[in-house]
């Protein structure tokens, strides 16, 4: 089950053991520092941009999903630190604010820096 963060008062009668939850917003956090919030994630990682006029958790949903699978394809690779500090790193320079396309992260060029650390 992936989890989007929100600050509200929503109880279900259902169960779900935490280790079928995946929480987009402490997958990519740095332990100590900000939680990263779905729209940011979206633009710097892939690309998009989300919750632009209103809000759709249907879109929420699919964008959560999306970033799940992302950070599995990182974790394969073997660059989810290297990622993390870079969406830090654009987070500072943008104020929280990035816009999808002008900030997106470019995995491409830290797998080559992976690659020629070895």
């Amino acid at each position: 089950m992936l989890v989007i963060t929100c600050e509200c008062n929503l109880t279900a009668d259902i169960y779900v053991p935490p280790s079928q939850i995946a929480d987009t917003s402490e997958l990519f956090r740095i332990p100590g520092r900000r939680k990263l919030g779905l729209k940011y994630l979206a633009a710097v990682l892939l690309g998009i941009s989300i919750q632009s006029e209103t809000h759709d958790s249907i879109e929420d949903s699919r964008t959560a999903l999306a970033l799940y699978q992302k950070y599995l394809e990182l974790q394969r690779d073997g660059i989810v630190q290297e990622t993390l500090t870079e969406l830090y790193r654009i987070g500072r320079n943008t104020n929280w604010q990035a816009v999808a396309g002008r900030d997106s992260i470019d995995l491409d060029k830290i797998r080559a820096g992976i690659a020629s650390n070895e």
